[in-house]
């Protein structure tokens, strides 16, 4: 259960939206969370989304997470929860009530992304490193889409990866492929970990969370989006519509996958080695 710490600190956090009034809270455990722990937080004030962790993670690493999001609400009609309170140990923000999932949604999600991808920004990569997962996601800034692929998302992952030595030679040669696979964009505003438990359906209406944002090529998200079954078929058709995919999008998916999946590799193990290598004898 939470630590009587944090709870002492959600006292004084809800002192201060509602001071003057004797506050209670109660807190009900949200299963499904890979990395935290999650809680619905009822008080008399509101209810929220309380996310805790107290080890495995970096002191900044919900401070990030703000960061994210805040980003992310710079773009057009885009919806967020709100943040209340962030430090080392948890972060704090309104609690978004999930609703059934329509068509209207998918569409909806569709034209929210490409309001997303609709940031732009001069280089690719942030100003600031943050995290996927609960690993660190470097974004050192660079000129050249391809090259920033390799060295800010495939290499880190393959440094902590501890695959054979053939596997990296594989990987070598894939890397020389992509300059002349990989297509050039203006580097987009990216939600970073675009699956379909980081956003949340309220009244047809998609709320982004958990994001790992940085400005990359948009078909980052669309690949992701992919990686676990895909999205109903309004979504892509709908985005495609509104802000049309470069020719042959849909063979280039998986070789942006490759980051996700060494990201789950390097977390949980399992079976990821075998899709990735599966990707690898398809290019290289």
């Amino acid at each position: 259960m939470i630590c009587q710490k944090i709870g002492n600190r959600i006292k004084n956090v809800l002192s201060i939206l509602e001071p003057n009034k004797k506050n209670f809270f109660k807190l009900q455990l949200i299963t499904g969370g890979c990395i935290n722990s999650n809680f619905k937080l009822t008080t008399n004030y509101a209810d929220f989304f309380l996310k805790t962790n107290s080890t495995h993670i970096a002191d900044d690493f919900f401070f990030a997470e703000k960061k994210g999001v805040q980003l992310l609400s710079q773009a057009d009609n885009i919806n967020v929860p709100e943040i209340y309170y962030v430090d080392k140990e948890f972060i704090l923000m309104s609690f978004i009530k999930p609703s059934p999932v329509s068509k209207i949604f998918w569409q909806n999600l569709a034209s929210s992304l490409v309001n997303i991808h609709s940031v732009k920004n001069n280089l690719f990569g942030l100003d600031y490193d943050n995290y996927i997962g609960s690993l660190s996601q470097q974004n050192n800034c660079n000129e050249n889409w391809t090259d920033f692929f390799i060295e800010r998302r495939i290499m880190p992952q393959l440094k902590i990866s501890n695959f054979p030595v053939e596997i990296i030679c594989r990987f070598e040669n894939f890397f020389k492929k992509l300059e002349d696979i990989l297509v050039q964009e203006k580097p987009t505003l990216l939600h970073g970990d675009f699956w379909s438990g980081n956003f949340i359906n309220n009244d047809s209406k998609p709320f982004f969370i958990d994001p790992s944002v940085y400005f990359g090529s948009r078909e980052m998200d669309i690949a992701m989006s992919k990686l676990f079954g895909g999205f109903d078929t309004n979504f892509y058709s709908t985005y495609n519509e509104i802000y049309p995919l470069i020719k042959n999008w849909e063979e280039r998916l998986d070789i942006y996958n490759i980051y996700p999946l060494l990201v789950h590799h390097n977390l949980f193990g399992g079976n990821y080695y075998v899709r990735i290598l599966d990707i690898l004898k398809s290019f290289a």
